[in-house]
Order: C-alpha cells, then sequence, then structure tokens
C-alpha cells in the first residue's frame, strides 16, 4: 500500500465528524492506572492539576517525579493507590 493510499484513507476518515469526535474523546476514554506518569495526567487532564497540589502529589520537585508513576507516587507519599487510582478515574469520567 503506497504513503498516498494510507493518507488519503486516514484524510477520508477524518473527514467524518463521528470519527473526529471519537479520536478527540478517546483521551477521556482511557482509565488511568497504576503505570500511568504523573506527567502524562497533568499533560493530558491539565484540569487535575489544582487538585494534585492540593493534596501534595504534584510530582514537580526537583528529582524528576513529573515521571514517576501512580504506583510510586503512592509509595512515597504513603497513600492507597486504590483509592488515589479511583478518585482520578472519577474525575476524568
Amino acid at each position: 500500500m503506497s504513503n498516498d493510499t494510507i493518507r488519503a484513507g486516514v484524510t477520508n476518515y477524518l473527514n467524518k465528524p463521528d470519527n473526529l469526535k471519537t479520536l478527540l474523546s478517546m483521551n477521556q476514554l482511557m482509565e488511568i492506572d497504576a503505570s500511568t506518569t504523573v506527567g502524562t495526567i497533568l499533560r493530558d487532564y491539565p484540569e487535575l492539576t489544582d487538585w494534585f497540589m492540593e493534596l501534595g502529589l504534584c510530582g514537580c520537585g526537583h528529582d524528576s517525579s513529573m515521571m514517576w508513576t501512580l504506583e510510586k507516587l503512592s509509595k512515597e507519599k504513603d497513600m492507597d493507590l486504590a483509592l488515589l487510582l479511583d478518585d482520578i478515574n472519577k474525575k476524568i469520567a
């Protein structure tokens, strides 16, 4: 299959409003899990920044904790991982 054929197919797909809407909302359909990094969450859901900071969970420190997974962050902050994941997923739902 040529690049032009692929490009035409993608363009055709994206030109259909329902398909584009689905692609744009897919990010919100993905569930956050223990392996998700703080940086990924703050990139995809910037509205959670204040909430993270209020909990002292920003992970914005000097030791690159933006790349920490939620599992590592919960251990470092002595928090229940399951409750943290539940709270975050409720906020992005």
